[in-house]
């Protein structure tokens, strides 16, 4: 169900990467309040739409530009946020809550101040890091 979903998400840019197939006009509901005609559904306070078996039928006749845009949103992934980028986002993340944690529990303003400051030390710490001959590879 869930790469129906991404399917779903992904018929919109296949839609508009193949401009002269022009999709039939039921690929996709249009958005509005949901009503028992609609294919929208309520789980858990949220809509859930399904894509139309005219929807899924356009997306099996462009197959090959749908696992396209899927390669190529999976490279960007992988490139973004792969191999030691991993480390790099989970001490980042890690470092968002610590700020945002100690900022907001803070008794005073020189208290969210200190903080800017460590904030402030760092990114001049990282940006040396970025500057250093080592790093230009």
């Amino acid at each position: 169900m869930k790469r129906l979903s991404v399917l779903v998400a992904a018929s919109a840019l296949a839609l508009a990467a193949c401009a002269s197939a022009a999709p039939p006009a039921e690929t996709a509901q249009a958005a509005g309040p949901a009503s028992a005609g609609d294919m929208a559904s309520i789980a858990a306070g949220k809509k859930v739409y399904e894509i139309t078996d005219t929807g899924r039928a356009f997306l099996d006749e462009h197959k090959d530009i749908v696992e396209d845009i899927f390669d190529r949103v999976t490279e960007t992934v992988e490139r973004t946020v792969g191999g030691s980028m991993v480390e790099v986002n989970r001490a980042l993340g890690q470092l968002v809550k610590a700020v945002y944690r100690t900022g907001w529990k803070a008794e005073s303003d020189a208290a969210r101040k200190r903080v800017a400051e460590a904030l402030t030390k760092a990114t001049a710490e990282i940006e040396a890091l970025a500057a250093s001959p080592e790093n230009r590879s």
